[in-house]
């Protein structure tokens, strides 16, 4: 459990808020509606983790469902994928869970179908806002905006300053954005953002918050610390993807985040803690053949073993190096590939 400490104070004895905060959940990814293969289709695992945060949002302690962005893995989407996702969330309003939407990136900053998604309870951020919540005796003030695509660090400053302009009294004050900010880390280079135009300056996102919630980067991290090494006052807290989407995520574990404000008892500070919960995630291979000289045969031979040796639910990449490229774009399709490994399995190409 991680924890920070904010100087405001609060009333004691009231109950802790708790607050479940997921983003990239890309539903869609992977899920045709007329599918012209029979495959596995890598979208029913999207799914599956999205209904398992459903659920953990229904078992009694969650107060508030804040979704980071990029709900969707497209911004053109079909109506019935739309219901399919809104369905459940209709559920949690209903339970008087408030529900807090960003659109993001892969949404083109906008969420299909508004009227639907104006449903008593949702809350979506089509516009830089800020949105006052009554939950367990505390006000919560929740800024948040929409993808920015372009010149995000300049932006920013004037969106700041009309977030702040609009101030009020609050318990705990949350900014929510699906954005990448100075320091994020990514891929298996781990390479690091840093002082670029469509990247926030962390420095900006210090003092009228008491915790940043951000989407948009993929693997679950805390930002504690500047581009020096100083520790900022305000944490940024990435709940990252629910599903590994690509394989510089492969190892990456994938979850949400439950954020929780209490009490300090000893001195009446808002005392914000907040813990990651993992996702079931399929393992991810990617098998690089090089070239021994061997003729096909010898090829799908060692295919063959490489595939055996992998567990059934493994999503697999290949890669032909050296002279196996050549005879392989010629002679191995990916419907050859699949006829060699379980049914359970993803496999693909990965060309050079």
């Amino acid at each position: 459990m991680n924890e920070t400490n904010v100087t405001h104070k609060m009333q004691t004895g009231r109950s802790p808020l708790r607050i479940l905060f997921t983003a990239d959940t890309h539903l869609g990814f992977d899920l045709p509606e007329r599918p012209r293969v029979n495959r596995r289709r890598r979208g029913h695992d999207f799914f599956a983790n999205y209904q398992r945060i459903i659920q953990r949002v229904k078992t009694g302690d969650i107060d508030m469902f804040i979704h980071g962005g990029d709900l969707f893995y497209r911004s053109r989407i079909p109506q019935s994928l739309l219901i399919r996702v809104f369905e459940p969330l209709f559920e949690i309003a209903d339970l008087g869970i408030p529900v807090c939407i960003i659109p993001g990136n892969h949404e083109r900053s906008r969420i299909p179908f508004p009227l639907l998604a104006s449903y008593s309870g949702i809350h979506v951020f089509h516009k830089p806002q800020t949105l006052i919540f009554k939950k367990n005796e505390m006000t919560i003030q929740l800024s948040a905006f929409p993808f920015i695509r372009k010149n995000v660090r300049e932006m920013f400053k004037d969106i700041k300053r009309d977030f702040h302009q609009n101030n009020i009294a609050a318990n705990l004050r949350i900014l929510c954005m699906h954005q990448a900010v100075d320091g994020a880390r990514v891929g298996v280079q781990d390479f690091c953002f840093r002082n670029h135009p469509d990247v926030v300056d962390i420095r900006d996102l210090q003092e009228r918050w008491d915790v940043v919630l951000a989407g948009h980067i993929h693997r679950h991290q805390i930002l504690q610390d500047d581009l020096h090494g100083r520790k900022t006052s305000v944490p940024v807290i990435y709940a990252g993807s629910i599903e590994r989407t690509s394989f510089a995520e492969r190892q990456e574990s994938k979850g949400f985040v439950i954020l929780e404000a209490n009490t300090d008892t000893s001195n009446e500070k808002l005392r914000i803690t907040w813990k990651f919960e993992r996702l079931p995630d399929r393992p991810m291979c990617l098998i690089e053949i090089w070239d021994r000289g061997q003729d096909m045969g010898r090829l799908q031979e060692e295919l063959r073993c490489k595939i055996n040796g992998l567990n059934p639910e493994t999503i697999v990449r290949i890669k032909f190096r050296g002279g196996w490229k050549q005879l392989a774009d010629q002679n191995i399709s990916v419907n050859s590939l699949r006829e060699l490994a379980p049914s359970t399995m993803n496999i693909d190409f990965g060309r050079f």
